[in-house]
């Protein structure tokens, strides 16, 4: 993956799969909407390595990735659909099938399989759990954390 021109401030800006076999990632998901993000070289005895299986290496639980040079218009319009599955408590296999169908129905100008069938999902199927965060309980946290803050300020401008 190429994340940025190389210049020489910055030099190389690229992530090989050699890279990701010492990573740790215990991602639930990793989604690699790019091009030809599934493709990779045939290995004997390991099958295909590509930038995917670097994932899987480094411990993401499940994949997502392409298959051939996709649509940048039409993955902006279905990763949404993809992700609000996922949200919606749908497990992963089932969310990227329902994104397909919800694709084809909302863009029928781009109802041809090009567009959308070349996203397939790999490995723990299971829906992601999300942690809702309690925002009366932040929100009163985050007052707490001011009044202290405030507390020790005019403590200190008193003193002084």
């Amino acid at each position: 993956l190429a994340f940025a021109e190389p210049t020489e401030t910055t030099g190389n800006q690229f992530l090989y799969v050699k890279d990701l076999f010492n990573l740790k990632i215990p991602a639930d998901l990793v989604v690699l909407s790019a091009c030809e993000t599934g493709l990779g070289e045939i290995k004997k005895g390991e099958g295909i390595v590509g930038i995917g299986k670097g994932f899987s290496y480094a411990g993401a639980k499940s994949m997502v990735t392409t298959l051939w040079r996709v649509s940048d218009n039409a993955t902006a319009n279905f990763m949404p659909l993809f992700y609000n599955n996922l949200k919606a408590g749908q497990a992963k296999d089932e969310a990227l099938w329902n994104a397909k169908r919800q694709f084809i129905e909302k863009y029928r100008n781009a109802a041809h399989p090009f567009f959308w069938s070349g996203y397939v999902a790999y490995g723990n199927m299971a829906p992601i759990k999300f942690q809702h965060v309690n925002w009366s309980i932040s929100l009163l946290l985050s007052l707490l954390l001011i009044s202290i803050v405030v507390f020790f300020v005019a403590r200190y401008l008193v003193r002084k």
